[in-house]
Parts: C-alpha cells; structure tokens; sequence
C-alpha cells in the first residue's frame, strides 16, 4: 500500500560505483528489493518542479534556511497517474504529503487552481496544504528531472529504506511527463546519488560499512544542483554576449569616425589648398626681400 504522509530523516551521500557495488553486497544481508526493481534492476521517476517565474521556492532553498518547502509532481515510468508532493525540511527532519492525480487532475489544480475531489479526510488535508501553498506563490512547470533508481527496504523495518540514483537528467523546455529530451546531465558518469531515509538510528552493521568504504554525507539537491547550473549557465551566456557586442560597438564608433572625418575632410580640403598656396606666396616674397637687403644693403637704405 502506497503511503501518502511521510517524517523522517534523509541523508545523502556521493559513491562511486565501485564504492556502491561493494555496499549492495552488505545491504543484500539486511534488506531487499523494491517491487519496482524488477528483476533486480532500476527503475525511472520522472519529477517536475514547480516554481514561480523568478524561483523564489528554489532560491530560499539553496541558502539553507530551517524551514523550507518545494512542490512537485512524481510520476512512476508506465503509470497513468501521478503524484503531487509538498516535501518540507525544518531542522533536518523531511515530511512529505502527496495525492494522486490523473495527468489532467494535476494541471486543473496546479495551474487552473481547480482542486480535485476526494472523499478521504488524509487526501482533504493534503489538497489543503497544496492550496494553501499555491495561493502563496504563483507557480509554473520550472523544471524537469528524471533518473535510474535502485532502492532497497530493510527486511524488518519497512521505514528504512536505501536507494542509489544516477542519469539524473534535467531540460527547462517541454516540461512534461514521458518526454525524456533531456538537456542536461547534473551528475557525471559512473556516480551515485545514495540517500539513506529512516525515522530511527541506524543500525550498527550500516554504520560500521559506510565508515570501511569511506562514506561520508554529502549535500546535495537535484533540483538545487540543477538551478546553480543554470544560473552560472545563463550567467556565461550574458557576459558572452557582452564580449561579443563590444567590439562591434567599437567597429561601428571607430566606422562613425572615420565617416565624420572623411566629411569634414571633404569640406576643409579647398580652404586647406587655398591657405597653402597664400602661405606659399607669402614666403616667397618675405624670403626674397630678406636676400635683398642681406645681399644689397645699400640699395635697400636708399
């Protein structure tokens, strides 16, 4: 049965492959499969994040607040349906509460803001805190993510749960389900994403493997990771932008000059000719006189 309510603590870490193959080894002791690793393999969820036009959501949350909330809309690859999630994080404890939705369901309700209709008190409540939360902020589709997931239930205690994610890919444009054109790959090949979720402590035997293969937490956000990517991205771009569009500035004030130049050429040119040839006359004649009186000075006192 699918829970819709979840409060526990989750716990991200950074592994390489061979750091996950030699984990699986130990956690295959104490855990199992999830029924939708079939066959022992991964599965994809695709997620769209929801934001207002200038991610106020996603902004709050890359500073690291006490308190703060995302939205988003999780769909299993080969279901019909989704579901709508608010997770939010207040001193490190992550709560979630989601509903399902039909495909139409979700777009009425996040972008029309028509409410589905349920009869369950649980799935009242969650539509409540949805709402409550689409009214703060008016949001869009913001961003898409998919990956691989291998998760893992302890065979004793249903709560705690392992899983290990990778191909995480990320697109801004066509933000919709089963499109899978992605745009960007956050996390380079032949990593993990392991996150360890669990309401209690954790037992000694996973404690005293992480500590052997060196496994240490690690912070980080898929959809946190995605928008400092885009930031810097889009950042580059401007300042590309600037650089290209300053030397054709320069062209074209170095072109203009040149033009003025030219005219003011054009127009000074025959007074310039005129001026030369009466400076040419007149020193001529001051040059002669001088010779005379030089050569001849007594002609010159009579």
């Amino acid at each position: 049965m699918a829970k819709f309510s979840f409060k526990r603590v989750e716990k991200k870490y950074i592994v390489t492959k061979s750091q996950r193959d030699e984990l699986l080894k130990e956690l295959l002791l104490y855990m199992e499969y999830d029924k939708y690793c079939v066959g022992e393999k991964t599965y994809k969820i695709q997620n769209i994040y929801y934001d207002t036009p200038d991610d106020v959501l996603i902004s709050k949350s890359i500073q690291k607040p006490v308190y703060k909330e995302k939205l988003r809309a999780r769909k299993y690859v080969g279901t019909q349906n989704c579901f709508l999630e608010i997770k939010k994080k207040a001193d490190g404890v992550v709560g979630k509460r989601r509903i399902t939705l039909s495909l139409d369901e979700l777009d009425d309700f996040v972008l029309n803001g028509k409410p589905p209709v349920r009869e369950k008190f649980i799935d009242k409540q969650v539509i409540k805190e949805i709402q409550y939360l689409l009214n703060l902020y008016p949001v869009v589709p913001k961003v898409y993510i998919s990956y691989e997931r291998l998760a893992l239930f302890d065979k004793e205690d249903s709560e705690f749960r392992i899983t290990f994610d990778n191909q995480i890919h990320t697109k801004r444009n066509n933000v919709v389900f089963d499109q899978d054109d992605y745009e960007v790959n956050i996390l380079d090949e032949g990593l993990y994403i392991l996150e360890i979720k669990s309401v209690r402590n954790y037992p000694l035997w996973l404690v005293n493997k992480l500590s052997e293969l060196k496994i240490y937490p690690h912070s980080f956000s898929k959809y946190g990771t995605e928008y400092k990517m885009y930031y810097i991205n889009k950042k580059k771009e401007k300042q590309n932008e600037e650089t290209n569009t300053e030397p054709a500035a320069r062209n074209a004030a170095k072109v203009q000059t040149l033009f003025y130049r030219s005219k003011l050429r054009a127009y000074f040119s025959p007074l310039h000719y005129k001026a030369t040839r009466f400076m040419g006359y007149y020193l001529f004649i001051i040059s002669f006189i001088s010779v005379r009186i030089y050569l001849f000075p007594n002609i010159c006192k009579n």
